[in-house]
């Protein structure tokens, strides 16, 4: 793979995570900040490799922190109901 479909492969990745952090934030049922980890820790996911040990293991407890959050606030959420 060339660096340019790397990065575009990379951008829309990110794409997609901002998109369901949006979708979390305006849904009116989920916790509006419970989707910002979630996309924050997606977003930072290449940079993260050009730091060190420290950096990286940060990134690994952000990126749990934020899907386990979106996790469990889809789990416990109640089923809307089907018109």
């Amino acid at each position: 793979m060339t660096a340019a479909g790397s990065s575009g492969a990379a951008g829309s990745s990110m794409g997609f995570c901002a998109l369901a952090a949006i979708a979390i934030w305006r849904s009116g049922v989920l916790p509006p900040y419970s989707g910002i980890l979630f996309a924050v820790g997606f977003a930072l996911f290449i940079p993260q490799f050009y730091g060190p040990p420290a950096v990286r293991i940060g990134h690994g407890v952000l990126v749990a922190t934020g899907s386990i959050w979106v996790a469990m606030v889809l789990w416990r959420a109640e089923p809307a109901e089907v018109r």
